[in-house]
Parts: structure tokens; sequence; C-alpha cells
């Protein structure tokens, strides 16, 4: 995929972080999409392709767990490559990231979001 962009869905409640990490990630060369809540975070995955999505857990509507149960129940029914969907919180307790891990998510990565973060999140693009 040398030479291609890779697109990015980044879900984010909060516009300040969500301009920090679409920011971050525009300067590594990728294309990123933003949205502010979990139930349009399900819509864009359903609806269009990303090699990534940055998922906040704290969301207007529906969590970024209940987000990801549904993206994952529409790849498994659909028989769908799975995206990679890696969690981005402060909420990072054992506990918590194991939820994070079994709702199907590949990692979890603390806030606050740096560029070598970003870097990490594009390994498993």
């Amino acid at each position: 995929m040398a030479g291609q962009k890779k697109s990015i869905l980044v879900v984010e409640d909060n516009i300040i972080a969500a301009n920090i990490v679409k920011m971050l990630f525009e300067s590594l060369g990728c294309k990123v999409h933003h949205v502010t809540d979990g139930k349009d975070a399900v819509n864009e995955a359903l609806q269009n392709t990303y090699d990534g999505i940055c998922m906040d857990i704290g969301l207007p509507t529906m969590s970024g767990v209940e987000a990801c149960k549904e993206i994952r129940a529409h790849e498994t029914k659909n028989n769908l490559k799975k995206v990679p969907i890696i969690e981005v919180t402060g909420n990072n307790s054992s506990e918590e990231i194991a939820a994070y891990i079994k709702a199907g998510m590949q990692a979890v990565i603390d806030k606050p979001f740096t560029k070598e973060k970003a870097e990490y999140f594009l390994t498993f693009c």
C-alpha cells in the first residue's frame, strides 16, 4: 500500500482533542474523517472503508464499546475483514482494558494522544 494514504476514522466528542488527533494523523500522511458520537461512528464504519478507527469511550448516543460491538457484529454477519479499532482513552484500568479487548478492539492507547502514539496506532492498519 505504499504511496496510498491511510484512511482513519476519528471518533471523539471533544473538538479540541479531535483536532489534535486529526492534525497528528494528517502530519503522518493520513486522510482523516471525524465524527463526534457513537451512532455516527457505526454509520460511517458500515458505509465506508477505513484502514483504522480511533475510538473514544465516552461518547454521546452510544459508547465506544457499544459502537465497536455493533461494527464487529456487522463485519461478522457480512463476512467482512475486521477494521482495526483502537481505543484512545484515559479510562485504562486493567478491568476497563479487558472490556475493550473483549468488545473487539485491537489495543488501547492512553490519552493524551501524541505523534508517537499515532505512529503506533498506524502499525495496526
